[in-house]
């Protein structure tokens, strides 16, 4: 029920403040960060069914075709999940390098499937700047959104932070 609140919360700040944080045309992917999170504190198969939510949420707010968010997000929660134990997420600076190469990849992934389905609307992308922006606030923003995604989980301890209370 929380990790369902800590997804609607995120969805309302994309949707009301990030999104008026456009930098160089393009904003920060709260949803997205979610995604990676879920998967970093779950594990790869509940991080996949949190990415999976966080990529619906997303598909929800934008006008690309319907399922493509949700199949990048579920992918990200199901890879920062398999990185769960290893040493990508035990310290502040691999976690960081983890995020935004999720992030950048999510970005990639994204544009390739928009550019496999026609989208016109994404033609003009610069993905290296959009790629760019995603990884920095992936990174950035990685121990706050675990944090999150660890209460509203109920996790006690998340490899890399401690205890998560």
């Amino acid at each position: 029920m929380r990790v369902g609140l800590v997804l609607v919360m995120a969805a309302l700040l994309q949707a009301g403040l990030v999104a008026w944080l456009n930098i160089g045309g393009y904003v920060p992917d709260l949803m997205l960060l979610m995604a990676i999170a879920g998967g970093a504190v779950l594990g790869p198969d509940r991080g996949a069914l949190v990415g999976f939510a966080s990529g619906l949420i997303t598909d929800l707010m934008v006008t690309t075709p319907f399922g493509m968010w949700a199949l990048v997000g579920c992918l990200c929660g199901a890879i920062a999940g398999s990185l769960r134990e290893t040493a990508a997420l035990r310290s502040g600076a691999r976690r960081w390098l983890t995020f935004a190469a999720i992030g950048v990849g999510a970005t990639f992934t994204f544009v390739v499937l928009a550019r496999l389905t026609d989208q016109a609307d994404l033609r003009p992308i610069d993905l290296s700047a959009a790629a760019l922006l995603v990884g920095v606030v992936a990174a950035a923003l990685s121990r706050p959104a675990m944090r999150a995604m660890a209460w509203a989980s109920g996790v006690d301890h998340v490899p890399g932070l401690g205890r998560a209370s």
